[in-house]
């Protein structure tokens, strides 16, 4: 069966979350590894709580989720949410998750987080783009800097990681 890709760039796409992708998922959220810069790092998650996730997940009313999707070698590479999408006020909250830690320093990053401001701007029709991530995490800053976001908030000593206590950092986007 092929993707479904919403919207398709170069060498990726987002393409329609996949109920066979949940293995990949499974993998992915019990490694220790990858997940250093999520809030529930230490949990462990079952196949069957992954799949429970995945149902969940597809039936929320105001948020979107995507599989970033490598078209060259057809595999999954990321998990991406647009959450808490609000008709009255035209802004939402993005997620981004990138599960698979061969692809943590490749070219995927801008090219995916582009296609994620395209779908919201051009095609949901929103104003304002939000999201959060951990203070350690810096090549998430570098990242959402480079993609006009602007640090708008941050939560002193409020996230406890790796026996260490760190800022929680809000930016934001708009559309002009």
């Amino acid at each position: 069966m092929e993707r479904v890709e919403i919207v398709k760039w170069n060498k990726i796409s987002l393409a329609i979350l996949d109920k066979k992708d949940i293995n990949e998922w499974y993998k992915w959220l019990n490694n220790i590894e990858t997940n250093l810069y999520l809030w529930n790092n230490k949990d462990i998650y079952y196949k069957e709580n992954i799949e429970d996730l995945y149902e969940e997940k597809i039936k929320e009313k105001n948020s979107v989720y995507f599989s970033i999707y490598n078209k060259e070698n057809k595999s999954v590479i990321w998990i991406c949410a647009i959450e808490s999408i609000s008709d009255l006020t035209l802004k939402a909250e993005l997620y981004l998750f990138l599960y698979d830690k061969n692809n943590h320093n490749k070219w995927y990053w801008k090219e995916a987080l582009n296609l994620l401001i395209d779908y919201w701007f051009n095609i949901l029709w929103l104003n304002k783009l939000w999201l959060s991530y951990i203070e350690w995490n810096e090549n998430a800053e570098k990242l959402y800097s480079k993609s006009w976001f602007k640090e708008v908030w941050r939560f002193k000593n409020d996230i406890f990681v790796r026996w260490k206590i760190k800022d929680l950092i809000f930016m934001e986007i708009y559309k002009n």
